[in-house]
């Protein structure tokens, strides 16, 4: 649990309360743990696909808005339930969707669908699109107007390529 205003008084008032619930139901092999889940977090069990909780990541992305991409602003994500500030730290190439060609490029027009780098103000739980599309899929916000203005689905995180 994260701790903040945490009072072990006030949880075993709650568990004690939810026990006396449970056993009403005829439910007595019940535990109470003290977890936290606020503003977007999540929860997840660890093992071999446990998503990763980063600040940075590579996504394919679909710019929407008739407004080109500007690199010198930040912009919102909304991933699952989180909101959080992001910028554009590289624009890898554009994709041709006629000939599917990768093109390098330094800016994002309408449709147009790219292979990028972000970096969040806070970090994501996320996973690869490939691996679960819910957790591996974002849409970017304009601060001032609060237009969706491209949508994006996560490759992989930034140190998984830097790795490579």
């Amino acid at each position: 649990m994260d701790m903040v205003d945490y009072d072990q008084a006030r949880f075993e008032e709650i568990a004690a309360k939810y026990r006396a619930f449970t056993a009403q139901l005829d439910l007595h092999d019940v535990h109470c743990i003290p977890l936290s889940a606020l503003n977007g977090d999540m929860f997840t069990r660890e093992g071999t696909h446990a998503p990763r909780v980063e600040k940075e990541f590579e996504a394919t992305l679909c710019w929407l808005a008739e407004t080109p991409l500007d690199r010198n602003r930040k912009y919102l994500i909304k991933h699952t339930t989180r909101m959080a500030k992001c910028l554009f730290s590289r624009l890898d190439f554009r994709v041709d969707v006629n000939t599917l060609e990768q093109h390098p490029t330094d800016k994002l027009n309408m449709n147009d669908i790219a292979r990028v780098a972000m970096k969040t103000a806070q970090p994501l739980v996320f996973d690869s699109y490939a691996d679960d599309r819910a957790t591996g899929s974002f849409i970017i916000i304009d601060e001032a107007s609060n237009n969706t203005v491209a949508a994006g689905m996560i490759v992989q995180s930034s140190l998984t390529s830097s790795a490579q």
